[in-house]
């Protein structure tokens, strides 16, 4: 089937998302009394007008993937082609030749594994799933491959085991905040596994906080202290130091402040905790109208903090 020049010269001179666009726009599913259908596909500022054609479809989809180079792009058109043409046998086998390609356990985890193990889903492939994932983890080399492959383990085979026995390998490489930070919330449940060793998680929070170097950072570990370690003296502890420019964070803005204050409300149930952190909130909106009134409406959300009260004095003082 030949493509007209149009077509080609779409495929040649964009994107291979762009490219696939195009494909899917062929893809397009019509029933018999749509057979004159026609849609309109954006090109820049050029709008072309295509009948939908399957054929055509699978032919535009070979020439992408002749021109594709990288795993991402071969996965990404692989999972067109499995929404829009149903064609299970051929995105099997661009699975396969991604991962032929497959360099880095990065490269392994842009598979839709946990859809490929899915019992519900169209592979329904456990065995072949837990075959990926072995390949993922000859692939590790750093913390981040390590962890991430764990939680896709879990994601995609329900197996704790397995997933805390990579994590376990991969605690060797962890160096920044944020890798301990994972450890101390993986250990703690905090990513939906059960809490398995509240002790281990609380050295790796602890080695988290040692290394952090701005305030978000500090947000999110206070965060897994409070709701899955479950210690919320330590975590008020956290809040605070958070309001305290002289640790040698960057000055905490008001939005993040109201954060905080909803997270003391909440996971702290410390509501006189709250109303400090919102007045401190008001005084670092230096009156910008906007921020005024996120703050208060924060104050006085139903779902929230929930004092009508404060917000009117706030808004008494405050509001222009």
């Amino acid at each position: 089937m030949k493509i007209d020049k149009k077509y080609l010269d779409i495929i040649n001179d964009t994107d291979c998302w762009h490219a696939t666009q195009l494909a899917e726009a062929f893809a397009t599913d019509i029933s018999t009394e749509e057979k004159s259908l026609v849609i309109d596909f954006h090109n820049g500022e050029d709008i072309i007008k295509i009948s939908p054609d399957k054929e055509k479809a699978r032919k535009i989809y070979q020439i992408i993937l002749d021109k594709a180079i990288s795993t991402s792009d071969i996965i990404n058109i692989a999972g067109s082609i499995l929404n829009n043409l149903k064609d299970k046998k051929w995105v099997v086998k661009l699975y396969k030749q991604a991962i032929q390609k497959a360099n880095t356990t990065s490269d392994i985890l842009r598979l839709p594994i946990a859809g490929i193990a899915n019992e519900d889903g169209e592979f329904k492939d456990k065995k072949w799933a837990k075959e990926i994932l072995l390949l993922g983890l000859d692939l590790c080399v750093t913390f981040d491959d390590y962890s991430r492959l764990s939680g896709e383990i879990f994601l995609a085979l329900d197996d704790t085991k397995w997933a805390l026995d990579v994590l376990s390998v991969g605690e060797k490489y962890a160096r920044t905040s944020f890798d301990f930070k994972e450890l101390g919330a993986t250990y703690s449940g905090g990513y939906n596994m059960d809490p398995v060793d509240m002790e281990k998680a609380r050295k790796f929070l602890r080695i988290a906080v040692s290394k952090i170097e701005g305030n978000a950072e500090l947000y999110e570990i206070t965060r897994h202290v409070c709701q899955d370690l479950k210690d919320k003296v330590w975590a008020k502890e956290l809040y605070k130091e958070q309001l305290e420019p002289s640790k040698g964070f960057n000055r905490t803005d008001s939005y993040t402040l109201v954060n905080i204050a909803n997270c003391a409300n909440i996971d702290l149930n410390d509501r006189e905790f709250a109303e400090e952190i919102f007045i401190l909130a008001i005084d670092e909106s230096k009156n910008n109208p906007d921020e005024v009134d996120y703050i208060i409406e924060s104050v006085e959300d139903e779902w929230g903090y929930n004092d009508k009260i404060l917000a009117q004095k706030l808004k008494k003082k405050y509001k222009k």
